[in-house]
């Protein structure tokens, strides 16, 4: 019998034969030679056993493969190869991945003779079309330490290099007890997130492989995986089950509210602990909170403004007054925040309004960050049921570059009575012409005048700087629209002055609140919850999705609109070189050349911010939008008259045009 190796290398692959081979070579390089090497192919329909087969001979016996007759997914892999592993550290790489050949050996510095650890990471270089970038490293930080105690004082997922940077304990491995069959991808995040309770989680500062990214990689940064649904339908609820099957008190602040109020386990809250909430919402959202929290025996202090104390007494154990208005700096009395400093609260809860609006209680949370209580601040929607753990740390710095966040908001309060209002303006819209068709206008350069005056009499949908054109035509649109922040940030005085009925998405509200014209799109329940088989409900609430077009076609809909005609939308733009660094709404902002994408020459002026087109999520809204619309008995054709976009079906535009008469 071969005596025991350091470590166990385990490679799980399915339909990988294009990159096996360098994966494999890889590891055979390492200098380090005290090492088994697992390769465990999960029934591959490509030629990956031929691949893995062929570096038998010449692995000394290092290598062993087995091999699954069907499919089951990564967790099987991670699971047989760690019942199969001989070795006491358990390494794991990715089959499209590779390691340098002193990987191995560094690590064995890092851990030999440490106890007490659970998980060994390194940085990994990313690998595109086969060069490496040796300038970058993925992730950009990476957190050592008692990490577990970290996530329960923060109530935050902790972040961990992917599965060809780690290395775990077998002995924690055990202990953990395998990866859930549901992993059938990103088993890896499983097994981090449940071996940091075992043990520290160390960290080599050196980059000792490289992470290949291509269109099918299970990551945040590929907008095919659905990155929202692994961590809320998978993920966040098997750590949870593991978390109490092992009597853990860590659950996380991540979409686990229901109107059950399971959030109150979520948070790790048990009868007698003690949170305070910030009155930041309208009553029935604050009370819906309250009484969760209420019945779980949670002790509550509120903190509410001066004159609304007596609607929350039957709800809370106590009651702290703070100022009214935006919250600032100066809402919370000096004896408050010393009071609060010298209690701390298991946390403290922020209460939206709606989903995705944690941007717009930034300033609460820059304040409440700044005043570093010392406890997790976490943003509850209760509603749609979401929450949002906010980086405090994270918050200090956004406030160190725009101080105004501590001064209060300068946006009026979203308030039961503005949604309200709101609401029955979109109400009045439904159906207000049915039986017409509908024109949808883009920006592109294939948008000609002429075009438009052809338009005077049929019912058009325009955005962001289309009044550019106004100067050169009597036409105006019917609707007009802005769903992107930038957009709205650059050009809100302009808009404000359009004479059009404008129906806006609800996240550039924060610029256009003042506008007594505009109608604002409710906010969505979410992404997944707002696909419908029978149409959109503004009412509701409707996702505007990655482009202003598609916020349009919701909008056409539910004004009765089943033709729909979309032109100038040539889907193609010159991306400038210069990126600020910056991100909005998860996308980078980068900065006009005065490049040409738009029908008017001063349309980008050089120097303008603007956010970088994401043209996979838009041709992915399109296709959803295109569906639901048929489904619904209408129909969407693309009659831009130069065009990358094909998801819709083409027409000329000029046919279109002289079914009416309306050309001359």
């Amino acid at each position: 019998m071969n005596p025991l190796p350091k470590f166990t290398v385990v490679l799980a692959n399915y339909n990988g034969a294009e990159f096996l081979g360098e994966a494999i070579e890889s590891v055979l390089m390492q200098t380090l030679r005290d090492f088994e090497f697992i390769v465990y192919d999960d029934g591959s329909t490509d030629d990956s056993l031929k691949v893995a087969e062929s570096f038998v001979a010449r692995s000394a016996g290092r290598l062993r493969i087995i091999s699954a007759k069907e499919n089951k997914g990564q967790a099987t892999g991670f699971n047989v190869g760690i019942a199969e592993a001989r070795g006491d550290w358990i390494a794991f790489l990715d089959s499209d991945d590779l390691w340098y050949p002193d990987k191995l050996a560094t690590v064995y510095e890092g851990i030999r003779g440490r106890k007490g650890w659970s998980i060994h990471m390194h940085y990994l270089n990313p690998l595109l079309n086969g060069e490496i970038d040796h300038t970058s490293t993925i992730p950009v930080t990476l957190t050592a330490g008692d990490v577990y105690a970290q996530a329960l004082e923060s109530c935050q997922i902790p972040r961990f290099v992917s599965t060809s940077g780690l290395c775990f304990s077998k002995e924690v491995l055990l202990r953990v007890g395998g990866v859930p069959e549901g992993f059938i991808t990103c088993a890896d995040g499983y097994l981090t997130r449940t071996s940091m309770c075992f043990g520290r989680v160390l960290v080599t500062d050196q980059t000792l492989g490289a992470y290949r990214q291509h269109s099918s990689n299970n990551v945040f940064g590929n907008s095919r995986f659905r990155g929202h649904q692994y961590l809320r339908d998978l993920l966040v609820p098997q750590l949870h089950q593991f978390y109490k099957k092992n009597n853990l008190r860590l659950r996380y602040a991540h979409d686990e509210f229901t109107s059950n109020g399971a959030f109150v386990e979520t948070l790790g809250l048990f009868p007698g602990d003690r949170v305070v909430i910030v009155r930041s919402a309208p009553p029935g959202e604050m009370k819906l909170v309250l009484d969760h929290l209420k019945n779980a025996q949670i002790e509550i202090e509120l903190w509410v403004q001066e004159g609304l104390e007596n609607d929350y007494v039957s709800w809370t154990n106590s009651i702290e007054t703070i100022r009214g208005g935006g919250f600032s700096l100066q809402t919370l009395s000096e004896r408050l925040v010393e009071k609060t400093k010298s209690n701390v609260p298991k946390h403290i809860l922020v209460v939206y309004l709606s989903e995705n609006m944690h941007e717009h209680y930034h300033n609460i949370h820059a304040c409440l960050s700044q005043h570093a209580f010392g406890c997790p601040v976490v943003g509850i929607e209760p509603r749609y049921g979401n929450m949002y753990s906010v980086n405090q740390i994270g918050m200090r710095q956004k406030a160190q570059e725009d101080p105004r966040l501590l001064q209060g908001p300068s946006d009026a309060p979203w308030t039961s009575e503005h949604f309200q209002k709101n609401s029955e303006r979109l109400a009045s819209l439904k159906d207000k012409y049915a039986g017409r068709r509908g024109f949808i206008i883009g920006t592109g350069p294939s948008l000609k005048i002429e075009d438009l005056e052809h338009l005077k009499d049929e019912i058009t949908f325009a955005c962001n700087k289309i009044f550019l054109a106004y100067s050169e035509t009597e036409w105006r649109p019917t609707v007009y629209s802005i769903c992107d922040e930038m957009v709205a940030q650059n050009i809100k005085e302009q808009v404000c002055d359009l004479k059009a009925l404008k129906i806006l998405a609800h996240s550039v509200r924060k610029y256009l609140w003042e506008d007594p014209g505009a109608v604002f799109v409710n906010p969505h329940k979410s992404a997944e919850n707002n696909r419908s088989e029978v149409g959109w409900d503004l009412v509701r609430g409707a996702n505007a999705g990655h482009t202003v077009l598609n916020l349009h076609i919701k909008i056409a809909y539910w004004m009765g609109i089943r033709e729909l005609y979309i032109i100038g939308a040539d889907h193609s733009f010159q991306v400038p070189d210069t990126k600020t660094g910056e991100r909005l709404m998860n996308n980078d902002v980068i900065v006009g050349e005065g490049e040409i994408n738009h029908f008017h020459k001063d349309y980008r002026p050089s120097g303008e911010k603007w956010t970088m087109p994401q043209y996979a999520n838009m041709e992915r809204d399109f296709a959803e939008s295109k569906r639901i619309f048929e489904q619904a008995g209408g129909r969407i054709y693309n009659a831009s008259r130069k065009t990358k976009l094909d998801v819709f079906e083409r027409i000329d535009l000029d046919e279109v045009l002289s079914e009416t008469n309306l050309k001359p």
